[in-house]
């Protein structure tokens, strides 16, 4: 038997938040193995671009290579602000994941005066 009185709306709101939390942690992580797997992909992308590099020669020979560097150049700036937005978004989701924990956390710690508190309310209403 419980020691507390735990109020049934205040039980439903700390019910239907952690329902929204599961679902938010989810969502979150599939964020962090999406973010993994796009780091995985231009990883590859810039060791093809590395090789490429190796192979400038050619491309100066046919009297491109301004235009080859110039698009390497951006292309490896494109995928550094990449990796920064990566890993900024990573930090989010993170502080995210944590935050959205600890008001679980504070909810459930609470629900106990929550329970009292709605139960005064009911009672002055009966009054």
């Amino acid at each position: 038997m419980n020691e507390f009185y735990e109020h049934p709306a205040v039980m439903e709101i700390i019910r239907d938040y952690q329902s929204i939390s599961m679902t938010i942690n989810l969502n979150q992580s599939k964020i962090k193995n999406n973010l993994k797997h796009f780091e995985s992909i231009f990883g590859q992308y810039k060791k093809y671009l590395k090789e490429l590099e190796e192979f400038k020669d050619i491309f100066e020979f046919i009297h491109k290579e301004d235009i080859f560097l110039t698009n390497l150049n951006r292309i490896n700036n494109g995928l550094l602000q990449i990796e920064f937005l990566e890993k900024l978004i990573e930090e989010i989701v993170d502080e995210n994941i944590k935050r959205n924990n600890e008001l679980e956390s504070t909810m459930i710690d609470s629900k106990y005066f929550l329970s009292k508190k709605k139960k005064f309310e009911d009672d002055l209403e009966l009054n």
